[in-house]
């Protein structure tokens, strides 16, 4: 076996390399490329470590990296730099990197190609832009005592990870290349526990883990978000704590939150053994360590009414009430909820917005909003609500359907609206509105109040006869021919 061989790369931190070949002698013992600590070597290519190490100062990767088998790992810095998609493929490597590994990035991601075990002492995982994307077959592993550093929204885990080692972990995880969420977990007994975790910011009810199912002490969980922890090894039980922030469902008593857990038929709580932060952002960590089957999918829960869920829309409608088209919906609970959007489309393809009404941020309690379209199309139009979050991210609602066709001929008629006491006619003329047809007449609660089959050539139809209708506001729906047709009723 040969002596050490040690060369220099020292370049001037002006200086842009494309592709770089490290591969040194297998002759030499521990051959090793060393980078002095002011000058970072900028390449702008592939980065590709086939033998030998690098120490000393940073590897600036704007590119792809690999490494091959011959790679003996060695102490300098990786810096993912480039402002495009990154690559770190290890696949073909018999060793891991050494090194301290660091994401800042101007724009863009890293993609493992392959699993990336990092468990040299003193190692670290650097996040400030950037995120590092992992799969099931390509993930990230941590190993005892190795650290990580600078996660947030900007930068973190996007894909499952594996903590091993006996040491306590915050999990630097997320979701959606926006969203920041650790998952923490307690110190395990032994050195070769291990742990593996991932981040979903989805709805539960979605996956299925159903949400109606609580086990005793429960009164609700997050329809915001979930986190999924396994124990990939070991047989130690840990506590876990989990955070909110802005991403997460809201909080506003903190005493009432608590760790919940699906059991696989139910969530169950684990207790809420302290907390930190405010109603903004904070944590809650688990009452007591974890029994062994008590891993898997876990979110925020909360023991009364408190903490609410996010918009829940109980109902959208649209009628028409000439010369202009109302509208109504009722949210059951809102979370960060800015304002809503109402749209209209006439061929389902092209929208328009007709009305902004502002949201309320945060109701455990059934609100109703109404909006008015005053210049609705005639024919049929359909109508949707955008819903906008504090954070810019919107949903939609189904679309609902208003028919204006026979409004300009006075075809569809209603009268004396509004009554004041005495019957209430419909009547319809044209060919449109042959046939049977189904009536009903809806009163301001959502309660039916008369439904029934009525043929307008037969004449005017008389509404709610015999049923003395209190006085108040109500929708009356015709469907002829599969289409719907709206008017609004006011009884005085």
């Amino acid at each position: 076996v040969g002596p050490m061989l040690t060369w220099t790369l020292d370049v001037l931190p002006t200086t842009v390399l494309y592709d770089v070949t490290i591969n040194a002698n297998q002759a030499w013992t521990m051959p090793q490329c060393l980078i002095p600590a002011a000058d970072p070597v900028h390449v702008d290519g592939i980065l590709l470590l086939s033998d030998g190490r690098v120490n000393g100062g940073t590897l600036d990767a704007h590119g792809a990296v690999q490494l091959l088998p011959g790679y003996d790992g060695g102490n300098a810095r990786l810096l993912f730099h480039g402002s495009g998609a990154q690559t770190f493929d290890l696949s073909g490597a018999s060793g891991n990197y050494n090194g301290d590994i660091g994401i800042d990035k101007p724009a863009g991601n890293v993609q493992l190609l392959s699993d990336l075990v990092m468990d040299a002492g003193g190692q670290d995982l650097q996040f400030a832009h950037g995120d590092l994307l992992t799969t099931a077959n390509e993930i990230l592993i941590m190993g005892d005592n190795v650290a990580c550093s600078g996660a947030s929204d900007s930068s973190f885990v996007d894909g499952p990870m594996r903590k091993v080692g006996n040491d306590a972990f915050t999990f630097p995880i997320g979701g959606e290349g926006i969203y920041y969420a650790p998952i923490r977990i307690s110190a395990p007994g032994n050195v070769n526990d291990a742990f593996t975790a991932e981040y979903f910011h989805d709805d539960p009810q979605d996956i299925p883990y159903d949400v109606s199912a609580v086990g005793a002490g429960l009164d609700h969980v997050s329809r915001c978000e979930y986190w999924d922890l396994e124990r990939t090894a070991g047989s130690s039980n840990v506590r876990v704590t989990l955070g909110w922030a802005a991403r997460s469902c809201g909080v506003n008593l903190l005493s009432d939150l608590c760790v919940a857990r699906w059991n696989g038929s139910q969530w169950d709580s684990h207790g809420n053994g302290g907390t930190t932060g405010t109603m903004a952002a904070g944590t809650v960590i688990t009452h007591s360590a974890l029994t062994p089957t008590a891993y898997g999918p876990f979110t925020l829960g909360s023991t009364t009414s408190n903490n609410p869920l996010p918009v829940e829309l109980l109902s959208f409608d649209a009628w028409e009430n000439d010369p202009v088209v109302d509208l109504k919906w009722v949210t059951a609970t809102e979370h960060n909820n800015a304002y809503f959007v109402v749209e209209r489309t006439v061929d389902g393809l092209t929208f328009e917005d007709v009305d902004t009404v502002q949201g309320a941020g945060n109701s455990v309690a059934e609100i109703s909003y109404t909006a008015v379209d005053p210049s609705p199309h005639r024919g049929i139009s359909y109508y949707r609500l955008r819903q906008v979050d504090l954070d810019g991210t919107s949903k939609y609602s189904e679309l609902v359907a208003v028919d204006l066709t026979g409004v300009a001929d006075g075809s569809w008629v209603l009268y004396p609206n509004p009554s004041v006491d005495g019957p209430v006619w419909l009547t319809a003329t044209g060919d449109r509105w042959d046939g049977p047809g189904v009536l009903t007449v809806v009163d301001g609660a959502g309660r039916v109040v008369e439904k029934r089959t009525v043929v307008f050539t037969d004449g005017p139809v008389e509404l709610m006869k015999g049923l003395h209708p209190e006085a108040g506001m109500y929708s009356v729906h015709v469907v002829m021919n599969g289409v719907e047709h709206n008017k609004r009723l006011i009884i005085q």
